[in-house]
């Protein structure tokens, strides 16, 4: 049986949509996955370490661009973790 089944209700295509994210991201977050979450604060650690050091070593500091480019890029590891643990 498919946890997110009752999700789908009557409506237009973009309600539906818009509740099945909404209740799916309540849903996840609501769960008590500590793998989950500490497969990401793990990977985020580690991506900040290499950002912080990179930045230093090769720009002498972190600057606006750099700080714009580890917010993107720190967001891209999390989805990628996520996905990787999902799937695992």
């Amino acid at each position: 049986m498919n946890p997110y089944q009752d999700l789908l209700k009557v409506g237009s295509n973009e309600q539906k949509r818009a509740r099945f994210c909404k209740e799916a991201v309540e849903k996840f977050m609501a769960s008590e996955d500590y793998k989950l979450a500490a497969a990401v604060m793990v990977a985020e650690i580690l991506w900040f370490t290499y950002f912080y050091r990179m930045s230093m070593k090769q720009f002498g500091g972190v600057t606006g661009d750099l700080a714009g480019y580890y917010v993107t890029t720190s967001e891209l590891v999390a989805v990628i973790v996520l996905a990787v643990m999902c799937v695992w």
